[in-house]
Parts: C-alpha cells; sequence; structure tokens
C-alpha cells in the first residue's frame, strides 16, 4: 500500500481559542505519515497564538509572518510543505480521527484521484447543535457548475501537490473567497472526488472572517462572477456535453441565477442580457424584466 507523507497546513490569525483543538486533530489522525505546518499570519494578540503554536515543539513545523490574509498564509504553507499531498485545516475545524487514513485509502483504491473531499458536519457556536451536510447530488465533480450547485468545503479536500503545478497557488488577491476560486481552478484540470463518509467538523460562530466583512464577501463574489467567462470558458458550466444554442442559453440562465443566489445583482442582469443576445423574444426574460429580479428568483426556485 502506498502511504505518501501528507502535509497538513493550518493558517491562523489571532486564533488562540481554538488552534489547540485543531492542532490536536491533526496530531490524533489515523494516518501517521503527515507533517502539520502551522503559519501565524501576523496575529496581533499580545503572542498568545504563537505561545499555542511553539507549546507543541517538534510536533508541528511552526511560520510566522506578516499579516497577509489567509491565501498568503496557505502559499506560504505550500512551498515549505514536504508532502506529496495538501490538506487545509482552518485553526478554529477539527478533523475527525480517520479524515486523512479514508482519503489515501481511496486514492490507494483509485490511483487517477487527485482530489478527495468529504462530506462534514457544521458545529454551531455555543450549541450542541449540528448540521450535517453532504453532497448527494454530487460524488465526482467535473465541471464549476456541479461545483457551484453544492458546497465542496474546501477542508475537506486532499490535493496532490502537481495540481498546484498546473493551476498555480491561491490568489492572494481574495481574502474571503479564495478557496471557491481556487476549487475552480483545481476542477478545471481534474475530477473532485466526494466520500460519503463525515469526515470533518466546521464552526460556525460570530468571528468569522465572512461574518465580519460581509460586504467583502458580496464584494469578491461580484468580482469572481464578474471574471467567470474570463477565466473559464462557457461548457464548463454546462451540464451538457454539446453546445448549441439552447444549451448557451440555459448556461446563461443558470449563471444568472446563481448570481441572484450571491446577492450581485448587477452581474445576474449581465447574464440574463447574454442570454438575450441568444434568444431576444425569450418569453422566460420578458416575464424576469416585468417582475424585477428578487421576485423572478423566488419563482424560478419555486419551479425547479
Amino acid at each position: 500500500m502506498n502511504l505518501p507523507l501528507v502535509s497538513i497546513i493550518i493558517p491562523v490569525y489571532n486564533g488562540s481559542n481554538y488552534l489547540a483543538e485543531a492542532i490536536d486533530s491533526a496530531l490524533s489522525q489515523t494516518y501517521k505519515n503527515i507533517e502539520i505546518i502551522v503559519v501565524n499570519d501576523g496575529s496581533t494578540d499580545a503572542g498568545n497564538t504563537e505561545k499555542i503554536a511553539l507549546s507543541y515543539g517538534n510536533k508541528i513545523r511552526y511560520f510566522s509572518k506578516e499579516n497577509g490574509g489567509v491565501s498568503s498564509a496557505l502559499n506560504l504553507g505550500i512551498k515549505s510543505m514536504k508532502g506529496e499531498y495538501f490538506s487545509w485545516l482552518s485553526h478554529d475545524d477539527i478533523y475527525l480521527p480517520n479524515k486523512i487514513a479514508s482519503q489515501i485509502e481511496f486514492i490507494n483504491k483509485n490511483p487517477q484521484a487527485k482530489l478527495v473531499a468529504t462530506d462534514f458536519i457544521i458545529k454551531e457556536e455555543g450549541s450542541v447543535k449540528t448540521m450535517t451536510f453532504r453532497c448527494d447530488n454530487f460524488r465526482v465533480i467535473n465541471n464549476g457548475r456541479q461545483l457551484l450547485s453544492t458546497w465542496v468545503f474546501a477542508c475537506t479536500m486532499l490535493v496532490h501537490r502537481s495540481c498546484f503545478d498546473k493551476v498555480g497557488l491561491f490568489n492572494e488577491n481574495y481574502k474571503m473567497i479564495q478557496d471557491l476560486e481556487m476549487q475552480l481552478r483545481l476542477i478545471k484540470e481534474t475530477p473532485c472526488y466526494v466520500l460519503d463518509d463525515i469526515l470533518l467538523i466546521m464552526r460556525d460562530h460570530s468571528a468569522q472572517v465572512t461574518k465580519k466583512h460581509r460586504e467583502k464577501h458580496f464584494y469578491e463574489l461580484d468580482q469572481l462572477i464578474r471574471s467567470l467567462l474570463d477565466n473559464f470558458t462557457v461548457d464548463f458550466f454546462s451540464n451538457e456535453k454539446i453546445m448549441n444554442k439552447k444549451t448557451l442559453y440555459n448556461t446563461y440562465i443558470w449563471i444568472g441565477d446563481y448570481a441572484i443566489r450571491c446577492q450581485t445583482f448587477k452581474m445576474a442582469n449581465s447574464f440574463y442580457r447574454k442570454a438575450l443576445t441568444v434568444y431576444p423574444f425569450s418569453p422566460l426574460l420578458l416575464f424576469q424584466s416585468l417582475i424585477g429580479l428578487k421576485i423572478w428568483y423566488y419563482f424560478r426556485n419555486l419551479h425547479k
């Protein structure tokens, strides 16, 4: 059996409240051929985050850098890692003990797999309440439409390091949605296999960056959607193998609907206008223009 070295990279910023649990969950993996890299992204908590990391001694590799965001911390970890595989663990999340072992076992049985994700649990802050998220619609994700139609949590993914040679590192211009942008680039190159196993606990808490900076989060989503067709082909967001006029129209409509879900209404209108260039007298879009975007999206959801 192949037992490759796996690098678990933990980026952290002012994370003294949860960091120890994350590191402990990495150290508790049943798969033992791992290295744990903690990257302190310029924490400003009077050295508390660094103190916790250093308390693990040579059980981890520790790096400290000026603050530059999660992407920059992950990139430093990737450049420094010795492993054949990359696994991202947020400082406030927890790996279940057989997370890495289950993924390596799958890869050994399916050597073509370069990306392997898993199902996960969301645990609410200050509560015993949890919610299980299963990727039941797609167990193999082959294109952008499938990815955007579900939720593949980036911290569940095990990524062969050769993938970064093909797609590059995390985009440091993104501070909120660097995970989604990277996933799109990865899946453009190779399918993502999602295991039917719950192998991670994701914390849902008020200090999360996407909650504290919601406007920035939506701004970056707008920028990502705005650049979709510059960075990817239209057929990457279609489930049809043959790209004809009808498929093109339906794909533009689908991206427009996705933009509404992301509350980026200007970009939704942009893609609906692209659909109009395909079918200028579309009754569907005429109806949309009459009732407005928010009612339109509600109507679309009722009929899916």
